[in-house]
């Protein structure tokens, strides 16, 4: 049955190992029972900055293999030009016994190998030409898929219920799109109203938006297909905003 269950500790009482068993577990067997359908990937956190030569990973939280892991500390990882794309990875190690504890670690490193292997998870790449900057700022949609010099995340997959989904800052700037837009088109305003709502957007949601908006067949897509349908949404929509221009008319009566 469901139950709940709250330790004292009062002045005086007997400290019972079932007394700190409860205070360990309680709080792992909360988050755990709470992500159990989640997927794996990022779940909060984990950005990136770039700061002169070095890779800034930000503090947060990736779900693998069913396990948390947790960054609480900035990491910093040293990148050189190479005109050749460079992977951030996360390889994540065996569990193993230390001191009591049993641990479950990872190490951040680049490399040049494009396959992720089951026991690693991408965080972005990048191909950087010699004497240009790295850059992770993205002023257009078309940004996030810049060749050179910026980091791109498309592929990097992002905890959801079900299966990985895209990195909201992706969704964020494509429903900030559909807004700001002179759209009057329904379906894609509840799309983009729904995306800024949410932290990370379900990835189901993604795909049966772009279905009934593309009238797409399948339903299965790669992280960079649904990117580049994304794309197709955002010309479509600069395409009619050129081709119906906003008119004017001064109700002047000409006579000849």
């Amino acid at each position: 049955m469901f139950s709940n269950q709250l330790p004292f500790f009062n002045r005086g009482s007997i400290l019972k190992k079932e007394m700190l068993k409860n205070l360990r577990d309680y709080p792992r067997n909360l988050v755990d029972l709470y992500l159990a359908d989640y997927s794996d990937g990022i779940l909060a956190g984990s950005n990136l900055e770039i700061k002169g030569k070095e890779i800034i990973i930000k503090p947060g939280i990736i779900k693998h293999d069913q396990q948390l892991y947790l960054l609480t500390e900035s990491k910093r990882l040293t990148y050189q030009p190479t005109n050749q794309e460079r992977l951030i990875k996360i390889k994540f190690d065996v569990a193993e016994e230390n001191g009591g504890f049993k641990e479950w670690n990872s190490e951040l490193y680049l490399t040049a190998e494009e396959d992720i292997a089951a026991d690693e998870l991408e965080l972005g790449r990048f191909k950087l030409r010699e004497g240009a900057n790295l850059r992770t700022d993205y002023n257009q949609f078309s940004d996030f898929s810049t060749e050179y010099n910026t980091v791109n995340i498309i592929n990097v997959k992002y905890s959801s219920l079900g299966e990985a989904t895209l990195h909201p800052d992706i969704i964020n700037f494509f429903a900030n799109k559909i807004l700001t837009s002179d759209t009057d088109n329904q379906f894609d305003i509840s799309f983009a109203l729904q995306a800024l709502q949410a932290k990370v957007v379900n990835r189901n949601l993604i795909k049966k938006y772009l279905m009934r908006k593309l009238e797409l067949r399948q339903d299965s897509y790669t992280n960079l297909e649904i990117y580049n349908y994304l794309s197709r949404i955002i010309r479509q929509l600069s395409d009619y905003q050129i081709a119906t221009p906003e008119t004017k008319s001064d109700n002047k009566i000409l006579i000849d």
